[in-house]
């Protein structure tokens, strides 16, 4: 995949962190994101971190938090990644 390529998952990957935060969007949706991109990616330079950030969010729903409190946790475990993607765009 060119980079070209990667860059309209990367944006909707922001987008969806965007919602998280506007709480448009749960935990639950930007995990099934991430678990997509995180395949699409595969051979991305990005993979390990998308892929950190799902298995981040995949404990934080397990864990049985409430919304609110499941959202500002996930909100923390993406900003990496949101700060990579950001840098990189």
């Amino acid at each position: 995949m060119t980079s070209a390529d990667q860059l309209p998952l990367l944006e909707a990957l922001l987008d969806a962190f965007d919602r998280l935060f506007d709480r448009r969007a749960t935990v639950v949706d930007v995990h099934a994101l991430l678990f997509a991109t995180a395949r699409a990616l595969a051979d991305s330079a990005f993979v390990k971190d998308v892929a950190a950030a799902e298995s981040a969010l995949e404990e934080i729903m397990r864990s049985g938090r409430g919304s609110a409190e499941a959202a500002e946790q996930a909100l923390d475990a993406v900003d990496p990644l949101r700060r990579r993607i950001a840098d990189r765009l």
